[in-house]
């Protein structure tokens, strides 16, 4: 029998005989990873970290050499929309990947992105509550290694920290603390990570690996408004945090999460204390800046 010229298109052994609802699973981004993505939180409708988030997606997109379509912002702004006529609290997340190639690993250079804006409702998000419950860390085995091409944004390859996780049995209430070569500390799966050791808060530098977090950047950009501290970027042995006075993580979604300990030290009540006076300037801020 004599094909149609379509492609053909299985999915769990079951055929797509709709070539443009398969489509999707044929595009770069699932293919090849070529995108980047952002997870933003969604209060009652409203996405507060939206232009952090929107400036970080633009930042890896030119660093992938992907041009985002001229109806972005259009197509943005529609679907923003949506999900303030929807007004429930939860998760958006915003996918950008480069259009379908003929070459496959050939990507071509400032090549043209395709768009998929999503929401979920999720009880992760209570409005106006930026401290969440305290976890513990717990020191993984797998190292993140430099690659400073892809170090900072937020890609759709999420396969070193599959395999960093892939052995962890830990609990709901413990994360995975990733480490580089040189036994640095560098975040979580999910999360930025700063601790306090006197007066100075610090988090590691992401040069090399990591993601940059809106949050972590919202933190260094309110600088002294966070608990008077000195914040300073730097190397962070693993060692110095876990002598440190109090340690928190955060990101978009959760805010600001205190830690209680990591691997054998602990750090008491300080932690608590500091998250929930970060994500009190965190919280005022935003009333204000919305």
């Amino acid at each position: 029998m004599a094909g149609s010229g379509d492609p053909l298109v299985f999915l769990n052994g079951c055929s797509i005989a709709d070539f443009s609802a398969g489509s999707v699973l044929l595009n770069r981004g699932f293919q090849y990873a070529d995108g980047v993505f952002e997870t933003a939180r969604v209060e009652s409708g409203r996405l507060p970290l939206l232009d952090l988030h929107i400036a970080r997606l633009r930042r890896g997109c030119e660093r992938l050499g992907l041009v985002l379509a001229e109806l972005f912002t259009e197509q943005l702004n529609i679907f923003t929309h949506a999900v303030r006529q929807r007004g429930e609290s939860g998760v958006a997340k915003l996918t950008v990947y480069r259009t379908a190639s003929a070459r496959g690993n050939y990507s071509g250079p400032n090549s043209t992105a395709e768009l998929l804006f999503q929401f979920t409702p999720s009880s992760v998000v209570i409005d106006g509550q930026w401290c969440a419950p305290a976890v513990r860390l717990k020191t993984v085995s797998y190292r993140l290694y430099p690659n400073p091409q892809l170090a900072g944004i937020k890609h759709l390859n999420r396969l070193d920290y599959a395999l960093a996780t892939k052995n962890f049995s830990a609990g709901l209430d413990c994360e995975a603390l990733l480490l580089d070569p040189e036994d640095c500390v560098v975040e979580t799966p999910h999360h930025n990570i700063f601790c306090l050791r006197g007066q100075r808060l610090l988090t590691p530098h992401l040069e090399n690996s990591g993601v940059a977090g809106v949050m972590r950047g919202l933190i260094l950009d309110l600088g002294k408004k966070i608990d008077g501290a000195d914040i300073q970027v730097c190397t962070l042995p693993v060692q110095q945090l876990l002598a440190s006075d109090a340690v928190f993580l955060c990101n978009a979604l959760r805010g600001i999460v205190p830690v209680a300990g990591c691997d054998l030290a602990e750090f008491g009540n300080a932690s608590a204390e500091l998250a929930e006076r970060v994500a009190l300037t965190v919280k005022n801020y935003l009333d204000v800046h919305r």
